[in-house]
């Protein structure tokens, strides 16, 4: 028995981390959120709803972008949730909010 919830609670610390998913991210916007072109917009900081709305408009080719469409469309609902709430933190030393401006 006590080891039975050992391993519930492994599973779940597994399940809630988003950051492998994140890894497909990290070549445009940064493992970090924060993008290495001026060109891509930054994740981090921006409100975990926008961010996972965008990526429900790219997985339904609302929003167009080629490379953002088909790694969208690769997601499931739920790991769409938890990218959205991986990068839809706050900055850690109260910058300012991420600007929705570069959005294409």
């Amino acid at each position: 028995m006590k080891y039975s919830y050992f391993i519930l609670i492994l599973l779940l610390a597994f399940e809630v981390n988003a950051e492998p998913l994140a890894a497909r991210c990290q070549s445009c916007h940064g493992l970090d959120g924060i993008a290495r072109s001026a060109d891509t917009p930054h994740l981090k900081g921006q409100h975990v709803a926008y961010l996972r709305q965008q990526l429900l408009d790219y997985r339904a080719r609302k929003r167009r972008h080629a490379l953002m469409s088909a790694i969208a469309a690769s997601l499931t609902e739920q790991q769409i949730d938890k990218l959205a709430r991986f990068y839809g933190q706050p900055y850690a030393d109260g910058a300012q909010q991420a600007d929705y401006s570069a959005d294409k």
